[in-house]
This record gives C-alpha cells, sequence and structure tokens, in this order.
C-alpha cells in the first residue's frame, strides 16, 4: 500500500510516470477502504484465527481478502480519461475485459447497483463492474489526487468461500448458510471459468496487451523511482507500518 501511494505522490508531483503494477501478498491479508467503517462487516475473530495482516488501502470501496488473486495498481493523469470518474471506470475495465478475453474468459460490464449495505466487495456492484456469467472477478477501487489518479483492484485466480463467508460478517437478515450459498452464487475467480489456472506471468502480459489496445499506451519494466523509494519508506514509518493504522486493527507483532 506504501509502494501505490508513492507511486500516487510520484506521477502528481510530476516526480515519476505513469504506471501499471501488479504483486501478491504474503502472508494473505484483508485490506479495507480509506474510508469504511472497520467495525461494522468485518468478523474480528476470523480474521486473527487465519493469521490474515490487515491495512487500510489509499483507495476506496470495500474490503478484499487478497487471497488465490492478483493485484494491480495503475497510476496516470486523469487527462487520459476526458468523463470524469464513471468514464475512467468504464476504461479501465474495458482494457481489463481486454485482458481477460486474451486469457479466453469473457466477460462483460455491468452498471447494476446492488450490496451498497455489504462490507465484502465482492459481493457490491457499483457501476462498470466485471462479471462473467453472473459472477464479479474483478474488484476496483480509485482515488485522486492533484489530476493524478491511483486504482487498486483485484483480479481472482482462485476462490475460497468458506474464507469470504468467514471474514466478512452477513447482514442481520441472511444465516451463515445462506451467506456462503451468496459467496458461490456471486463471486467467480479465473480457475473456475478455464478449468486450469494460468501462469502468473502469462495473465500479467494478458492484462497489459489489454491497457496497451484500449490506451495506446507502451510499457517498459522499471524499478521504484529514487522519489518513489523515498516516499515509500516514510509512508512505511509514519503510517502504514504503525500499528495504530487503523484503528489498532492490525493482526500483526510489534
Amino acid at each position: 500500500m506504501a509502494q501505490d501511494e508513492a507511486l500516487l505522490l510520484g506521477n502528481s508531483g510530476r516526480e515519476a510516470p505513469p504506471a501499471l503494477r501488479f504483486y501478491g501478498w504474503q502472508p494473505a491479508a484483508l485490506s479495507i477502504g480509506y474510508a469504511q467503517d472497520i467495525e461494522r462487516g468485518i468478523n474480528r475473530e476470523a480474521v486473527k484465527e487465519r493469521g490474515l495482516d490487515v491495512v487500510r488501502r489509499p483507495t476506496g470501496g470495500r474490503g478484499v481478502l487478497h487471497q488465490q488473486e492478483l493485484t494491480y495498481s495503475l497510476v496516470a493523469s486523469q487527462a487520459l480519461f476526458p468523463h470524469g470518474i464513471a468514464g475512467s471506470y468504464r476504461a479501465i475495465s474495458e482494457a481489463l475485459l481486454l485482458g481477460l478475453r486474451k486469457l479466453g474468459v469473457r466477460g462483460e460490464l455491468t452498471e447494476k447497483v446492488e450490496g451498497k449495505d455489504i462490507s465484502a466487495c465482492f459481493l457490491t456492484s457499483l457501476g462498470y463492474e466485471i462479471k462473467v456469467n453472473g459472477k464479479k472477478i474483478i474488484g476496483s477501487a480509485q482515488r485522486r489526487r492533484d489530476q493524478t489518479l491511483l486504482q487498486q483492484g483485484s483480479i481472482l485466480l482462485e476462490t475460497d468461500y468458506q474464507a469470504l463467508a468467514d471474514v466478512f460478517l452477513p447482514p442481520a437478515n441472511i444465516s451463515g448458510e445462506s451467506w456462503l450459498e451468496r459467496m458461490r452464487g456471486r463471486v467467480g475467480s479465473l480457475a473456475e471459468f478455464l478449468g486450469y489456472l494460468p501462469q502468473g506471468k502469462d495473465i500479467i502480459e494478458a492484462v497489459c496487451e489489454g491497457f496497451t489496445k484500449t490506451f495506446g499506451a507502451e510499457f517498459i519494466p522499471s524499478e521504484l523511482t529514487c522519489f518513489e523509494e523515498r516516499t515509500c519508506r516514510e509512508l512505511l514509518a509514519g503510517k502504514y507500518n504503525k500499528k495504530d493504522w487503523p484503528d489498532g486493527f492490525i493482526n500483526r507483532e510489534p
């Protein structure tokens, strides 16, 4: 999270170029949106029992369980997206859809809004969500600063439905068994729709191709700039590595 925020600050301050980044999580972790109420919808005991790290994202949105998934982050000028926030979500989702198609998965964009009272990202639809056979397969959230946007997203590789049902509490009117079935009916993964799990490098290559076709961008493998490295260290020390960020809800030894 510190690296992604450093990328955002670097680009917004003209200290670093746009970037498309891919990464995974070890150990598995729960990330929550920057404005999300952690007192609602999160089963803290299940989080501790499963040994999950917890971190608040710099982007908005709902909780995401980072387990058996690939995370992407995009930092770019808002000038690339002339139609506002909704337009940027749509354009980025179209790039992701092209990447899925390259892998052999045909998804679709849905504008239906549902699940606004649910704390789990993959059970909500807030506009231009990517679904395959009615199941959400990619969840994304965004943050803007000084004409630059940061979008973070989770591409599900496989799905542990029991883990999702344990970590995210159901609404009061839904039983535990019904909650698990709702997970099974609304959340999907690449392995489910392809019948196998592609290698990580193949997924990254396909997604990059989707962004290249959508935005005419050329991607050059690179490391963090000196500014980004320094900013990342500062963010770790002053924010993301603090045990009281957010509100002491970090399952990590001092």
